[in-house]
């Protein structure tokens, strides 16, 4: 049990590995040096990890609103929540000392990373044994209560992977509109995490605990609202700026400078 627990954190660490120089790689690529990459870095990941514990002390306070000493110390699902909560207000703060700070940017070039903790977690979780699916004759043993169960952390993790090459994809496009990233994956993983939450098993009090959901369930159900409704005001800005753009008879250089594109005037002497 001590090799798995061990395995556990090692995962973590592994995560945060990855997420360094996914990070740092897309923060170069879009022109952000490498300080300020490594500093969004280990803010987002300690955002996270804070994140993670203040929903375990959620978890263990609704499991003992129902008579249960279910103790959740970190739950994973808290990082994809306040994440971006306390990354925004940071660069929020960073914006207003140095206005060229590009927020949707960082943002796109956190979320790879971010959710590249998120599989190392729950693959931890998996080997670990703390989060297990329901009791099934072809699952996979776990050590923790002696028993075959499903392995849904496992097909979380293969979920993961399937969501971030997606997002890989969908980046390429022509049509793909800064800052849509974060959104995008979450309200996917949201929509994903909600099915699977009906294969892992749960005390009875916990599988209807709000409204008939888990407590997970209806987190999904709120993160999948706020991303949509991120992703349309993205959008609808996206859409405001295009038109007023094409309706501009000047560039955006020269409406500054109300030099007309076609060059019949310019700032340069003849």
């Amino acid at each position: 049990m001590g090799l798995h627990k061990a395995f556990y954190y090692l995962m973590y660490a592994v995560g945060f590995a990855l997420m360094t120089a996914i990070t740092l790689r897309r923060c170069t690529q879009k022109g952000i040096s490498k300080k300020r990459g490594a500093t969004y870095t280990l803010f987002t990941f300690f955002g996270g990890l804070l994140g993670a514990m203040v929903m375990g002390v959620i978890y263990t306070a609704a499991a003992r609103s129902v008579g249960l000493e279910d103790v959740s110390y970190v739950a994973i699902f808290g990082a994809v929540i306040f994440t971006p909560l306390l990354l925004l207000a940071a660069l929020g703060l960073e914006k207003r000392r140095d206005p060229a700070v590009n927020i949707p940017a960082v943002m796109d070039c956190i979320t790879p990373g971010s959710f590249t903790v998120v599989i190392c977690g729950k693959f931890g979780c998996f080997l670990y044994g703390c989060c297990y699916g329901v009791q099934s004759a072809f699952g996979i043993w776990n050590p923790l209560i002696g028993q075959k169960v499903f392995p849904v952390q496992l097909f979380e993790v293969l979920s993961m992977l399937v969501i971030l090459l997606l997002l890989a994809v969908l980046q390429k496009r022509a049509w793909w509109i800064e800052g849509l990233a974060y959104p995008v994956t979450a309200a996917i993983y949201a929509a994903v995490r909600f099915g699977w939450e009906f294969l892992r098993a749960y005390p009875a009090p916990m599988r209807h605990f709000i409204f008939g959901m888990t407590l997970w369930q209806f987190c999904c159900v709120l993160v999948f609202a706020v991303s949509a409704a991120v992703i349309a005001c993205i959008c609808i800005s996206s859409r405001k700026e295009t038109k007023i753009l094409s309706e501009n008879k000047f560039s955006p250089v020269a409406a500054k400078e109300k030099i007309p594109v076609a060059g019949k005037y310019t700032d340069q002497p003849e």
